[in-house]
């Protein structure tokens, strides 16, 4: 399903970033035009659907972590 590949690539970035590498998630899914344009231009059969991009490559800069938690945006229920 779409939340297990969400999940597969998120736990790929996770490695990345823990390797020293850097990656982009781009997705491609659930748009049928950005699946078949980038099906084609990586050859892909007819029976594989691709669900996003994953460019991994040496960082270009090193950014210090920000930490953005914002307690006043958790609501309890």
């Amino acid at each position: 399903t779409q939340i297990d590949l969400a999940c597969c690539a998120e736990n790929m970035l996770l490695e990345i970033e823990e390797l020293g590498l850097g990656a982009v998630f781009q997705g491609v899914c659930p748009s049928e035009e950005r699946m078949a344009q980038t099906a084609s231009a990586l050859g892909l059969g007819e029976d594989l659907k691709p669900f996003c991009l994953i460019p991994v490559g040496h960082k270009g800069e090193h950014k210090e972590w920000v930490d953005r938690y914002d307690e006043t945006r958790v609501h309890k229920i």
